[in-house]
């Protein structure tokens, strides 16, 4: 019997890694099996790195000048982009049935605003969501986060 093909987002804020879990029994090369890679640079820098200099101004009718400020902080709105980046590959891969189910882990907020962008497909092939940012942990040591994230599957 064929196993359904598992795929593992680990994401944060700015990275992203996609894993084929599909057969689990090969989780400690779990490198080998990497899907893809996203990352966004422009997410990790702070807002005031992100805006221009200055607020925009404008000149109401008759008023004094005044300073118009953006309704969304600018780190947010990169972690958005971000967000809908992994939300493309996503469906894009779905489509393709490339994957059936997805594991995602992620630190909470930032599996909140997946929540929000992922499209329905998406959303209705996931099976577990993993609230824990592993990225640091994945970076560190392979052996580590493989150990780590054996336990929460």
């Amino acid at each position: 019997m064929e196993h359904p093909i598992t795929w593992a987002l680990i994401a944060n804020s700015n990275t992203a890694y996609i894993y084929d879990l599909t057969h689990k029994e090969n989780l400690n090369k779990l490198g080998n099996h990497l899907v893809q890679h996203l990352g966004d640079p422009l997410a990790r820098l702070k807002s005031s790195d992100l805006g221009s200099d200055e607020v925009g101004r404008y000149r109401s009718e008759g008023g004094p000048t005044s300073t118009f400020s953006p309704d969304t902080d600018p780190h947010q709105a990169e972690v958005q982009h971000f967000a809908h980046l992994i939300n493309d590959f996503l469906v894009k891969e779905h489509a393709k049935n490339h994957y059936k189910n997805l594991i995602v882990c992620a630190e909470p907020r930032f599996i909140g605003i997946l929540e929000g962008i992922f499209a329905k497909q998406v959303k209705a092939s996931i099976t577990k969501n993993i609230h824990k940012d592993y990225i640091p942990l994945l970076k560190e040591s392979m052996n580590s986060f493989v150990e780590h994230f054996e336990k929460n599957l």
